[in-house]
């Protein structure tokens, strides 16, 4: 469910620093590590434990969420949601409109990480910054193993045990930080639906420059890990995702 291939295949002429090591997604031109930690941990804290808690937040719906209420006899029914969680820039930002919603309760995040590399698989992040970010969430971080060279098929058979189990336990949803790419988007929704699940996208159609500069000026913080040199300088590789590095961004790279 969270990628078209089952191992994410490092591009030719990629460049990352010593620390990074490990695949990353195939076709991404920048890759992200996110501190969750925001300007105001006390806010943090506060929604993290309304969500543990099960309240609902009082701060208004998600902003272009595709979150609906369900009428259940005329009350008003929180939908459980799970969040695919890659410890990137986007799903970040998805998971933070869905938690300002009282529409949606997070359940969780779900990630995928490889076996053999102990990293994740979109962004070749340690699995150590995934359970900070998660801790720091108030969030638990349910990982799916991914083994090397394995099957397409045995993936999503993986997946489908994973989220079945989620279905079980009353969760309708499972929530991904897609922008565009009708393709994939079809792919998850057609893989949800035959277990009884529905897919939404909080960030589908929305301005990716925008986001990059709704998501600095929310505190988050992004730290570049890995450029294709075929359209950004290794120079970007190290740097913090800000308002200086997104204007020196050449044409057709998308923040």
């Amino acid at each position: 469910m969270l990628s078209l291939v089952n191992h994410a295949i490092k591009p030719p002429r990629w460049v990352e620093p010593p620390w990074l090591r490990g695949p990353v997604a195939q076709g991404h031109e920048i890759c992200l590590v996110i501190g969750v930690n925001r300007s105001s941990p006390r806010r943090e804290s506060q929604r993290a434990g309304q969500l543990s808690r099960g309240v609902r937040s009082s701060s208004g719906p998600a902003r272009r969420g595709e979150a609906l209420r369900v009428n259940n006899g005329g009350h008003w029914m929180v939908k459980r949601v799970l969040v695919t969680w890659s410890g990137g820039k986007d799903s970040t930002m998805a998971l933070d409109l869905l938690m300002a919603s009282p529409e949606w309760e997070v359940v969780g995040l779900l990630t995928t990480v490889s076996s053999e590399y102990d990293r994740v698989s979109m962004h070749g992040v340690r699995r150590e910054l995934l359970l900070e970010q998660a801790s720091c969430l108030g969030l638990p971080l349910d990982i799916v193993w991914l083994e090397p060279r394995e099957s397409n098929e045995t993936y999503q058979a993986k997946m489908a045990g994973k989220l079945l189990d989620y279905r079980a336990r009353g969760v309708s949803n499972v929530a991904f930080g897609d922008i565009f790419l009708e393709e994939l988007r079809h792919y998850r929704e057609e893989n949800l639906a035959k277990l009884g699940m529905e897919a939404t996208f909080p960030l589908w159609g929305r301005d990716t420059r925008q986001e990059a500069v709704e998501f600095i000026e929310k505190g988050f913080q992004a730290i570049i890990t890995c450029v294709d040199t075929r359209l950004l300088g290794r120079s970007f590789v190290g740097r913090a995702l800000d308002e200086a590095l997104l204007r020196e961004l050449p044409d057709g790279v998308d923040p």
